[in-house]
């Protein structure tokens, strides 16, 4: 199942467009491929610490910056584990998991964990002062946990040691593809000291390949997650005290921003593109509530062919003749469904968007649903569902 990316990252995203790219070294093919990628990871290791004074604990000196590139449920979070390898980069070695993430959300008026919060774990022994406080409604997005803080840390296995390589990692336990030599697709890892195409951990696509970092350094995401697949987009060199909990400027820091939106707007929390009998697609998605929304738009676009990145003329074809009316409110969502008059001839992967437009001309992205049509595939593409609050 595809998981949905909140549409203010995707609106961020869109708006970098091709000079962004470029600037972080990252090419239109490899976005497509970045998306792809993590199109399924629920959150990401923005940064990660390799603590000085030469061979150190992962759960005692380092410290990682986790942020959240979905909205995730309570149960979800708690379902969450993460930790480092084994010398060779074969098996998990130190875990800890997340538990009674709960009571962090006391007073904050959510159910939820929203996008772009920010959870730095610091070990016993690492600079970051844990800090518990944490109300996005009002503007604190960072949450610093220590690992001694047994509430919410079950350290399951302290025997991790950082050294030249190693594999860092966060994942979704209750996955399938969850085990001790595998990171799902769900998760994400950060792979280092020359890594081999298949060492272990980093079989798994989700997991990204890096430089070693020396001692008192941190790994830091420097570009946005439509980058973050290539290595180039993270600096291995970075010195302490480096930035937990403060993004790791430039094109990092406005793709922080941007997912630290107002967590209580509208939201779409599905979305699918289904095939129909003699080519024609089916666009169904639904929505939370909708605040002073005025309705939407669906666009398609042929990658590949016709266009790389995806903003502004790049969205392809607007497939609906006219804006289809909002049927929510601020208090209730609403189902809907828009099937397209035309038939898809030409083969290729297909991205299906949905814009939202309120009463102020304010357009937000959603998407894309990706598709493959074949000509063996004449009567149905494949399916690809989002669903938001894991």
């Amino acid at each position: 199942m595809k998981q949905f990316v909140r549409s203010s990252v995707i609106a961020l995203v869109l708006f970098l467009g091709s000079s962004a790219a470029t600037a972080q070294t990252c090419t239109p093919a490899q976005v497509i491929q970045c998306n792809q990628t993590f199109a399924n990871t629920l959150i990401i290791a923005n940064e990660w610490n390799r603590a000085s004074g030469g061979t150190s604990s992962f759960v005692n000196d380092s410290f990682t910056e986790f942020i959240l590139i979905q909205p995730l449920s309570v149960s979800t979070m708690n379902e969450m584990a993460f930790g480092d390898s084994d010398t060779n980069r074969a098996t998990k070695n130190s875990i800890v998991h997340f538990q009674n993430m709960g009571g962090l959300l006391t007073g904050t008026g959510l159910t939820f964990f929203p996008v772009g919060t920010v959870i730095v774990v610091a070990g016993s022994n690492s600079s970051p002062t844990q800090d518990l406080s944490y109300d996005p409604v009002n503007g604190d997005w960072n949450i610093v946990i220590s690992t001694s803080n047994s509430t919410y840390m079950n350290i399951v296995s302290n025997t991790g040691v950082i050294e030249n390589k190693d594999t860092v990692w966060v994942d979704r336990r209750t996955n399938p593809n969850y085990s001790n030599t595998n990171v799902s697709e769900e998760g994400f890892g950060l792979v280092f000291g020359s890594p081999a195409a298949n060492s272990g951990i980093g079989i798994s696509a989700t997991v990204v390949g890096v430089g070693t970092p020396g001692n008192g350094k941190c790994i830091s995401l420097i570009s946005t997650l439509d980058c973050a697949c290539v290595s180039s987009s993270w600096d291995n060199q970075v010195q302490e005290p480096c930035s937990p909990g403060t993004c790791n400027g430039g094109f990092n820091s406005a793709y922080c921003s941007g997912l630290q939106q107002d967590p209580l707007l509208a939201n779409v929390i599905a979305m699918s593109a289904t095939g129909k009998p003699g080519g024609r697609i089916t666009v169904s998605w639904e929505t939370d509530f909708e605040e002073d929304n005025a309705g939407f738009h669906v666009y398609r676009v042929l990658y590949g062919e016709e266009k790389s990145l995806n903003n502004g003329d790049d969205l392809g074809q607007r497939l609906t003749p006219y804006l289809i009316p909002a049927e929510g409110s601020e208090f209730s969502g609403a189902v809907y469904e828009f099937v397209t008059d035309d038939v898809l001839i030409r083969e290729g992967q297909y991205g299906y968007w949905l814009e939202d437009v309120d009463i102020h001309g304010v357009r937000t992205l959603h998407g894309p649903i990706l598709s493959t049509f074949s000509a063996q595939s004449l009567d149905t593409t494949a399916v690809e569902n989002w669903s938001g609050y894991n």
